[in-house]
């Protein structure tokens, strides 16, 4: 027997044969619905739970942000792949002593500084003269119209080191990715332009015991000592030319009658400059005739 149920929509009778459809059927629809439902429910949480993170995050950084740097920068200079614009810094901080930071416009990041002489220091960064790795790295990517000189603060020079450690502090309170700086600590350089590394105890045992044992093989050692041989090191391409050490005695020359004639750093240039042997002056003087 055939049923047949009434619904009016808009005016019309619409007739549904429920003979004609499956059982399986509807309970599949059923599940597909509720398969979405909760896909959709969870990509909600998921949306709400993503902005909420997003908001705390963004509020800390603001706090950060603003905390200790109310009505900053005190001045401002752009353009600086101008070469007119980088004349007017420089002659507008010529012989200003203060705290400066080379803030990039695209990543926010940030290099803080200090200088006797901002003016100068600003032209080091442009040409790179003793400049910032990290801070080269970047300019030569995004190049140098994204970045923005700002004069933090100016004070004396005796005050350069406390205000410029206070702008350190506030600078690795950020995020690692907000500044360039290597060195949190004002005044000292990073190790590696010092051509050392401070490595840990930790870290020196275990170099110390991977080559422990090592022997270079003949071959090898061949190779070392006649790539040595084609190195000049002759006069002034002597790594030690002109230095003098430190357990080295001065000599000093008079004449027969008590003059002074010259003075030499040590007996090795007292003998070049006598035209001698070495071993003749210092036999002189441990006779004491010289």
């Amino acid at each position: 027997m055939v049923k047949y149920h009434a619904n009016r929509i808009g005016g019309h009778l619409r007739d549904t044969n429920f003979s004609q459809c499956s059982p399986n059927l509807l309970s599949s629809n059923a599940r597909h619905s509720l398969i979405l439902q909760s896909i959709g429910v969870l990509l909600l949480i998921a949306f709400i739970l993503f902005a909420a993170c997003a908001a705390v995050y963004c509020f800390s950084l603001n706090t950060i942000l603003c905390e200790g740097a109310e009505n900053l920068p005190i001045a401002q200079f752009d353009n600086l792949h101008s070469t007119d614009a980088l004349k007017v810094a420089r002659d507008t901080l010529k012989s200003q002593s203060g705290i400066y930071c080379f803030k990039c416009l695209e990543t926010g990041s940030m290099y803080i500084g200090s200088s006797t002489d901002l003016g100068d220091r600003l032209l080091d960064h442009v040409m790179n003269n003793g400049s910032n790795l990290h801070l080269q790295n970047a300019i030569a990517k995004y190049g140098l119209h994204c970045f923005v000189f700002l004069v933090v603060q100016f004070c004396s020079p005796s005050e350069l080191l406390t205000r410029e450690q206070h702008w350190l502090d506030w600078l690795f309170a950020l995020p690692k990715t907000f500044r360039y700086n290597f060195q949190e600590i004002a005044g000292i350089p990073p190790s590696f332009l010092l051509g050392c590394k401070n490595h840990t105890p930790d870290t020196k045992a275990r170099m110390s015991a991977a080559h422990k044992g090592k022997v270079h093989p003949e071959s090898a050692k061949a190779k070392m000592s006649e790539s040595q041989k084609k190195v000049d090191r002759s006069g002034p391409k002597h790594p030690q030319f002109g230095v003098v050490p430190s357990f080295a005695h001065a000599v000093y020359v008079y004449s027969a009658d008590k003059v002074f004639i010259s003075k030499y750093p040590s007996q090795t240039h007292a003998a070049k400059g006598l035209n001698a042997n070495p071993r003749t002056i210092r036999r002189y003087i441990l006779s004491s005739n010289l």
